[in-house]
């Protein structure tokens, strides 16, 4: 009975081991590929587009803002639209 229980222990080790292997290779190839920022690869995907940086702000591929300072960017954005025409 024990010496089964301490097969049985054995192979879940193993099983354990090569899990573990696989996901350490999946991570070290995770760690080698170079992180591209969403505004990145919009110019990549339309180098012939140019993209307003307020824009970016308000529709959310960068940082989140907090709402006050969306408030602030929206004013901002409205005040220079109005002030145009």
């Amino acid at each position: 009975m024990k010496i089964e229980r301490s097969v049985q222990l054995l192979k879940e080790i193993r099983a354990l081991k090569r899990r573990l292997a696989i996901v350490e290779r999946q991570a070290e190839a995770l760690q080698k590929t170079k992180a591209v920022s969403p505004r990145e690869a919009f110019r990549r995907k339309y180098p012939h587009l140019s993209l307003d940086p307020r824009l970016v702000k308000l529709v959310g591929i960068d940082p989140p803002l907090s709402i006050a300072e969306e408030k602030k960017a929206v004013r901002e954005i409205l005040a220079a639209r109005l002030a145009r025409t």
